[in-house]
C-alpha cells in the first residue's frame, strides 16, 4: 500500500522527471522545443535538486518555482520538537492541513473543485522520513552553494503569517 506524503529520499522523483523529459524530447515535432520544469512547495525543492544533478538536467531550459520549500519554515518550539522526534524515530503524525487547501476548495472559502482524496484539506499524515529527506536536500543546497545553469522564475508571497484556528479574510489577500 502506498502512503501519501511519504518518501525517504527526494531523488525518488528523479526517474519520473527523467522519463518525462525523455518523452517530451522523443515526441517533439520541432527543434525549437523548450523544457520548463515547474515546482511548487516541496516540488520546487525537487526541481532545483534535479536541475543541479538529475540525469537530464542539461535538457532543462528554464525552471518556474512557486513558493518553493527551499528553507525550513518558521515553527514554534513545540512544532520543532515534534518534527525532530518524527525525523529521528521515522514515525508519522496527523497534522492540521491549515487554511491553504480550505482557502482554494469550493467546499469552504475557495473556487476550485479538486479531488479531496488526492489533496485532502483537513488533515495530513506526515512522516518523519519525509522531513528527513527534505531537510537533507535543504542542507545540501546550502552547503554546496548550488548554481543552476538555466533561467529561474521564482514566485512567492510577499508576506507570511501564522494561521489561526479561525478564518481571517487576510488569508485570501
Amino acid at each position: 500500500d502506498q502512503y501519501k506524503h511519504y518518501c525517504t529520499d527526494l531523488r525518488e522523483y528523479d526517474e519520473e522527471i527523467t522519463l518525462s523529459i525523455e518523452h517530451i524530447i522523443k515526441e517533439s515535432k520541432t527543434k525549437t522545443r523548450k523544457i520548463l520544469l515547474l515546482g511548487h512547495s516541496t516540488g520546487g525543492l525537487i526541481a532545483i535538486q534535479y536541475a543541479c544533478s538529475g540525469l537530464r538536467h542539461a535538457d532543462i531550459d528554464a525552471i518556474i518555482l512557486t513558493s518553493p520549500y527551499l528553507a525550513t519554515i518558521e515553527s514554534t518550539p513545540i512544532e520543532s520538537a515534534l518534527i525532530r522526534i518524527l525525523m529521528n524515530l521515522h514515525k508519522s503524525q496527523d497534522v492540521d492541513a491549515g487554511w491553504y487547501g480550505r482557502s482554494i476548495h469550493v467546499s469552504d472559502k475557495g473556487e476550485w473543485n479538486f479531488d479531496l482524496n488526492k489533496k485532502p484539506i483537513d488533515k495530513l499524515r506526515l512522516h518523519g522520513s519525509f522531513f528527513s529527506a527534505v531537510h537533507r536536500v535543504q542542507q545540501d543546497l546550502v552547503k554546496r552553494r548550488i548554481t543552476v545553469k538555466c533561467p529561474v522564475l521564482f514566485m512567492c508571497s510577499n508576506r507570511s503569517m501564522r494561521a489561526n484556528k479561525t478564518w481571517r479574510d487576510e488569508y485570501a489577500a
